[in-house]
Formats: structure tokens, C-alpha cells, sequence
């Protein structure tokens, strides 16, 4: 009987040795919480805004806050907006570039920030997971108004058709925009009234 009981505690101790070791638990990425999106609106001029001008206010521009890399990008294809730089790292501004607006309608583009989060125990990643992630931080939408005539709107159709007729006969103007009138037509005054219209 004692002869029996060594040998089952044999085989166990063989079957235990011949048991593949387990493999150390896969350690994943921990990253830091991700900052709320913050959401703002910018006014762009109905003009267009350049990058560079003389007269500040025209210079449509947003500071970035980020602790890390990131990258702006637009939510759509927009033909009339443009952003720079697109990408950067810490603090920093992007210039929105706007071409006037003459679509007869208000228009609106949306773009995104995004900041690259590094996993806090990045060495340590066992299981294969990417390290960093990009989140979401700002979500920026531009508006910008329609181009609006300085002339009244009865008194802009009034001079439309009088160019459009050649009323005027050799004296009708060309009128290079009807945004901004400053043309003189024969035996009419433009004056300013209430609103500033002409």
C-alpha cells in the first residue's frame, strides 16, 4: 500500500513537471483621460479673410491648447476655406484663409483638432495595442454671412436692369461689383439713408 501511494505521488509530480509554465498576463496601454471637446464658432467676413493684412480684425485666427502633437482638419471638402497649419505640437494658432462670400447665401465649414495621446506606461505594453491614440479636442465651426449689397435692395434691382438694358445708352456704367457700387449713373444720386444703403 505504501509502495502504491509513491508511485501515484510520482506520476502527479511527473504530470505537474511536464505542464507548460503559464505565460505572464499581456499588459495594454493606460492612457490619460482625454480633455472635452471644446466647441467654438468663428464669424468669418463676408469679404473673405486673408492671412496677412493690415487691419488685424481680418485675420481669422484660433489658438490651439494641446500638451501633445496634433492635426486640423476639415469635416468635409470645402472650396471656399482654407487652414494653416495643419499641424503642431503644444500651443499654437491656425489662420483660417476665407474667399468672399458671393454664393447669395450664408455658408458654414467645421473642422476638428485632434491631439495624439501616448499611453503612460508605454514601455511596458506587452499585448501588441498601438501606444498612442488620436482624440478629438475642438470641434471649430466657421460661419460666414452672405456678401449684402451697399445699394437698397429696390434701388440695386433698379440699376441692375438699367446695366442689364443698356438704358443708358453709351453712358450706362460697368458696374464691377454689385456688392460695392461706386459707380456714377447719369441723372441718378445715390444718397445714404437709414442702414447705411444707398
Amino acid at each position: 500500500m505504501k509502495k502504491l501511494f509513491y508511485l501515484a505521488a510520482a506520476a502527479a509530480f511527473a504530470l505537474a513537471s511536464c505542464q507548460t509554465p503559464e505565460e505572464p498576463e499581456k499588459i495594454g496601454p493606460n492612457f490619460p483621460d482625454a480633455p472635452e471637446v471644446v466647441e467654438e464658432t468663428l464669424q468669418a467676413n463676408p469679404e473673405g479673410n486673408p492671412a496677412e493684412a493690415e487691419d488685424a480684425t481680418l485675420i481669422l485666427s484660433f489658438d490651439i491648447e494641446a500638451e501633445g502633437a496634433w492635426k486640423i482638419e476639415a469635416v468635409e471638402e470645402y472650396d471656399w476655406i482654407t487652414v494653416s497649419p495643419t499641424e503642431g505640437e503644444g500651443m499654437g494658432t491656425v489662420v483660417f484663409v476665407t474667399e468672399g462670400n458671393e454664393s447669395g447665401k450664408d455658408r458654414l465649414a467645421e473642422f476638428w483638432v485632434k491631439e495624439t495621446l501616448t499611453a503612460t506606461n508605454a514601455d511596458e505594453v506587452t499585448n501588441g495595442e498601438p501606444t498612442t491614440k488620436d482624440v478629438k479636442t475642438y470641434s471649430i465651426i466657421v460661419n460666414q454671412a452672405k456678401k449684402v449689397s451697399n445699394v437698397a435692395e429696390g434701388s440695386l434691382a433698379f440699376l441692375q436692369a438699367i446695366v442689364e438694358g443698356n438704358m443708358l445708352g453709351e453712358a450706362t456704367p460697368t458696374v464691377a461689383t454689385w456688392y460695392n457700387v461706386t459707380e456714377n449713373f447719369p441723372g441718378i444720386a445715390l444718397n445714404p439713408f437709414d442702414g447705411g444703403k444707398l
